[in-house]
């Protein structure tokens, strides 16, 4: 697991980078590693990839919110703290600050 491999997205039939995750017989789990999202895939959607494509850096960054809190862990948003998330920054300019901390 871990190795970079070109994926056909479901929803749209293009090809993306993508991290072997994990093993699901006969599918495997995988991270876009320039959109952050991940899917599970059959193996005939996966394509090696040239070395120069492979090395490149990630373009999706995993990042969390500043002073929020979720509750117990595992717990997910509310459809109403989604909204109001979404409304705050969907379509606007959000200014991003990286604290290096985790």
């Amino acid at each position: 697991m871990g190795s970079i491999y070109a994926c056909q997205f479901a929803a749209d039939g293009l090809w993306y980078r993508v991290k072997l995750t994990r093993a699901e017989e006969p599918c495997y789990r995988v991270f876009y590693v320039d959109y952050g999202n991940e899917e599970v895939v059959e193996r005939s959607n996966l394509r090696p990839l040239k070395t120069d494509f492979s090395k490149l850096p990630p373009l999706a960054i995993k990042l969390s919110i500043s002073e929020t809190q979720m509750g117990c862990e595992g717990e997910t948003w509310s459809k109403t703290a989604i909204q109001y998330f979404t409304d705050k920054v969907f379509d606007h300019e959000v200014k991003v600050v990286f604290s290096g901390e985790k």
